[in-house]
This record gives structure tokens, C-alpha cells and sequence, in this order.
């Protein structure tokens, strides 16, 4: 007969290399205490790695490069998705990303429509913030759209204005006309402020 231990290690080489596993995966096994100390276990030997507190990674394992680690950003979405909760990215990312501005977020920090949540990893450094937000933010059917409104109000209707034409922003226009039809933006626009509505419209003049 098969322990605890020997369970959950089974489960876990059945699974894909690359998968989470949070402590309740195991729930049909033991008792939480048990079953946390059981992993605290398999992550010495390297066998799985931990995380977060009672989040462990089954990690991919390249022949050349050895043990390939996940990025933040996925350990994010992870847990967001088991917590049913649904993700935006915020607006500094979506300057940076659209060349608007050269400052790289340094952290990890998403919008939420749960409830707003700081995450440490185990050496008590922040990796991970989720911030609420109002449930409008997540009714854009293009993410394109909605990261050129998050970008554009956070800016402030002034600078925009004073920067519509320059070179960075009339890379986000041609980028726009590219990449997504006019009937979706214009569609989405009836959830961004008045004055980004009025914005996006012009550049399609």
C-alpha cells in the first residue's frame, strides 16, 4: 500500500513537467499539515520547487540547460486562475509597451476584479501585487484597446493632447489600424472617458 508521500510524488510525475501545484491538489490524500510538509519534502532533493508558501512548481528540464524556472508573471496568472479572478495589465506596462514610455515596471503588479493582495516569496521580498478594480475595466472585447485607454488616462488628458502627434504616439495609431478593426474599437470605446473616446476617434481622421 502506497503512503502519503509516495501518493503525491506518483501524482505529480503523472502530471506535465511545467505544472503548479498548490496544497489542496492533494486534499483527497491527508490533512493540510501533512500534506505541506510532504511537499516541503519533495522540494529539497529538487524534485519539485517551491515558490510561495503551499505553491510548488514541477519544473520543465532541458538536456543542455537543466532545470528551467517560470517567470513571475506566469506564477501571477496561476493563481488568479484558481481563484477564479481575471487580470488586466496595468497602465505603466502598457506605456512601456507601446514605446510611450522607457520606464520598465519593476515589479509585477496586475489589475484585478478580486479582492487587492500582496504576494512575498520566501525570503519576505514583494513579487506579486494584485490591485482591484472597477468591473468596467475588464468589458473590452480587444486588450489592445483597453491597454490604449489604461495608457492614455494615465497620462492625463492634457499631455495627451500636447502629444498626439509626436512620433510615439503616432506609432500607437498606426499600431491601432493595424492590428484591430475599427467596428471593435469603436465598440469599446463606450467604456474609456469621454475625452480618450474623442481621442482615438481623431485618429482615425
Amino acid at each position: 500500500m502506497q503512503t502519503i508521500s509516495e501518493k503525491i510524488k506518483n501524482k505529480i510525475k503523472n502530471g506535465e513537467q511545467g505544472k503548479f501545484y498548490f496544497i489542496a491538489d492533494f486534499s483527497t490524500f491527508g490533512d493540510r499539515k501533512s500534506i505541506s510538509r510532504i511537499l516541503l519534502q519533495l522540494s529539497k532533493p529538487g524534485f519539485i520547487v517551491r515558490l510561495l508558501r503551499g505553491v510548488y512548481y514541477y519544473p520543465r528540464i532541458d538536456k543542455k540547460l537543466g532545470v528551467l524556472l517560470c517567470s513571475w508573471e506566469t506564477v501571477a496568472k496561476e493563481i488568479v486562475k484558481r481563484k477564479n479572478m481575471r487580470l488586466a495589465k496595468t497602465a505603466p506596462y502598457a506605456q512601456n509597451a507601446f514605446g510611450l514610455s522607457t520606464q520598465v515596471p519593476c515589479n509585477v503588479v496586475y489589475l484585478t476584479d478580486g479582492k487587492s493582495r500582496t504576494i512575498y516569496n520566501l525570503k519576505g521580498r514583494r513579487v506579486i501585487r494584485f490591485i482591484h478594480t472597477a468591473p468596467k475595466n475588464f468589458a473590452y472585447k480587444s486588450e489592445f484597446v483597453q491597454l490604449i485607454v489604461f495608457a492614455f488616462d494615465d497620462f492625463g488628458e492634457e499631455y495627451v493632447n500636447e502629444h498626439i502627434n509626436s512620433y510615439e504616439f503616432n506609432r500607437v495609431k498606426s499600431t491601432l489600424l493595424t492590428h484591430e478593426s475599427k467596428e471593435t474599437v469603436l465598440s469599446d470605446l463606450q467604456y474609456a472617458p469621454v475625452w480618450i473616446q474623442k481621442v482615438v476617434k481623431s485618429l482615425y481622421d
